[in-house]
């Protein structure tokens, strides 16, 4: 009598061996036990042996083919109820089936399901196998909203759907003008209204604001800083662009706006010394003196007088800007008048003027040396090799200095870098040159022309008035 559950028990044993061998390997495996006759195990019986399977040392994958037996859960009467008033309604069956397995899942779990459970933790088994007995559904409904929910709930209960739809519109809130304009009629003050109507400000600034007021400051000034908060940060105050374009748009006078820029700025470079340069260049006192003596009038006390004696606005101003901006003299007219005034022969001073207005085209040097070569009689061919190397000059040799500046340049450093060290491999930058006024004062002063033409035309040449 012993015997025969003792071969069932190894029997049992031995199928749950198997079946561990089996399933790692991806077979598809069914456990069968035998109980009785061949029938199919009871409901309580399926789960009596998935929890001896368990207690035999095997994990509750390798034994959960045994609940495969088991009945399935039983559909709850709801769901079947709306199942057939939705097929009476006549909705379209697919439908119907759609909304009765979106049912389903939603019941909570049968009794006997949490009943065993709650007994396979008291034998003792930890929480994770206890759990398979009744497993939760793979998809959980969605959570609801808060206002559909009450919605729903409110029309469910029987309650006139017109009164749930007022508290479904104050459950959500009603539209910001709507918001704003039953704020104002219930008396609420300005800063309550855009409190509760208005977007709510980025975490940080509210995170400010509510620091703010924490630390017991006035909460004026909290709601300064948050207002700060909100706002694009202003452009530097250091900026004298930004500056004056305020004080342009706030209306004050371009004069006063430009004063106030340039005193932002800092203090103009000097003017130019007209003494200093005349010194330089060697002149004697007496033409500096007359050359860079301040004048008794300037070209906008001119351009005044101009306006004030009744002169033409715009030939006042074409005036100015010759003022401003004098044209160089011509030198063929200038000589041609020079000509004349020294009595000289009108027909020779205008020969002159012809010459200086249509210059003999330049010598070429080469060329010349080229006839001259051939007229003493050497080599033509020597004459032309020497022709070839005058029209052809060599390139001239690159001094150490440049040689630095084309290594600086290859090695991809900023071009600044690269002329700044060149300058001081170069050492001081060359004086500028000579102003070619200068040059043509001491030369007309060599041709024996009058120092007062030679000034004058040195001082139209300058610019000075």
């Amino acid at each position: 009598m012993k015997t025969l559950p003792l071969l069932r028990r190894l029997g049992f044993l031995f199928s749950c061996t198997a079946f561990a061998v089996l399933v790692p390997t991806g077979c598809d495996v069914k456990v069968d036990v035998e109980e009785g006759d061949g029938e199919e195990p009871q409901p309580d019986d399926c789960k009596q042996q998935y929890v001896l399977c368990l207690d035999q040392g095997h994990s509750a994958d390798e034994c959960a083919p045994l609940l495969e037996g088991c009945e399935p859960v039983p559909v709850p009467d709801d769901c079947e109820l709306q199942l057939q008033l939705c097929l009476e309604e006549g909705i379209d069956p697919t439908i119907c089936k759609l909304e009765f397995e979106q049912c389903v899942p939603t019941q909570p779990p049968p009794v006997d399901c949490q009943y065993e459970v709650a007994e396979c933790l008291k034998q003792g088994q930890p929480i994770e196998v206890c759990e398979q007995l009744c497993p939760p559904h793979p998809c959980p409904p969605p959570p609801h909203d808060d206002c559909e929910l009450q919605f729903h709930l409110c029309l469910e209960a029987g309650i006139d759907p017109v009164q749930c739809e007022v508290e479904l519109q104050l459950c959500v809130g009603p539209p910001p003008e709507e918001c704003w304009l039953q704020c104002e009629q219930q008396g609420l003050p300005p800063e309550a209204c855009k409190a509760l109507c208005e977007p709510q400000p980025p975490p940080d600034c509210e995170w400010q604001f509510h620091q703010c007021l924490e630390q017991g400051i006035d909460p004026a000034e909290c709601e300064a800083q948050l207002q700060e908060c909100w706002e694009p940060p202003p452009p530097p105050p250091d900026d004298c662009k930004w500056q004056f374009e305020l004080c342009l748009q706030q209306g004050i006078d371009l004069a006063e706006c430009e004063a106030q820029l340039q005193q932002c700025l800092g203090e103009p470079p000097p003017p130019y010394d007209c003494w200093e340069k005349c010194a330089e260049q060697g002149q004697p006192p007496e033409v500096c003196e007359q050359l860079c003596a301040p004048q008794p009038d300037d070209c906008e006390w001119q351009f005044q007088q101009c306006l004030e004696q009744g002169g033409d606005p715009g030939e006042c101003e074409v005036q100015l800007q010759q003022c401003w901006n004098p044209q160089p003299p011509d030198d063929c007219k200038w000589q041609f008048e020079v000509c004349l005034q020294q009595g000289g022969d009108p027909a020779e001073c205008e020969a002159q003027l012809l010459e200086c207005l249509n210059p003999p085209p330049p010598v070429d040097l080469c060329a010349q040396n080229f006839q001259v070569c051939l007229e003493q009689g050497f080599d033509p061919a020597e004459c032309e090799a020497l022709l070839i190397e005058c029209l052809n000059p060599p390139p001239p040799v690159p001094s150490d200095c440049d040689l630095e500046l084309e290594l600086c340049l290859q090695e991809g450093i900023e071009p600044a870098v690269c002329e700044a060290k060149w300058q001081d491999c170069l050492g001081q930058p060359n004086p500028p040159p000579p102003d070619p006024c200068f040059e043509q004062h001491g030369a007309c002063l060599e041709e024996g022309y009058e120092p007062a033409v030679c000034d004058q035309k040195l001082a139209d040449c300058l610019g000075q008035p």
